[in-house]
């Protein structure tokens, strides 16, 4: 619900200082393999606000794997809903089903 909110349009995202980001580098906010790396958290916050997301929601879900930035699935999902497309799923305890309707 919370990277809901992040990425409403409308929303306002907040931009942190580096000084912000080294504040809270070390803390549990930020994920274990980020965390006390500023260059990294840095490289993050820019990858998010290149597509327009907060930049704490980028620290949570914009992980890095072999030096390329990967979304998480929640981001992937938000950002199909910002463009305006449809795209819902059924969870059962031997399937997952994934439907998906473009805007046009």
């Amino acid at each position: 619900m919370s990277q809901d909110l992040a990425l409403r349009e409308g929303a306002l995202p907040v931009a942190l200082t580096s000084e912000q980001l080294s504040f809270i580098s070390r803390t549990e906010f930020v994920p274990a393999a980020l965390r006390g790396n500023m260059p990294a958290i840095l490289a993050c916050v820019a990858t998010g606000r290149a597509i327009g997301i907060p930049d704490m929601t980028a620290l949570r879900s914009i992980h890095i794997v072999d030096g390329k930035a990967t979304f998480s699935a929640e981001l992937m999902v938000q950002l199909v809903r910002r463009a305006g497309h449809s795209i819902v799923g059924d969870v059962t305890d031997s399937s997952v089903t994934i439907t998906g309707k473009r805007a046009d």
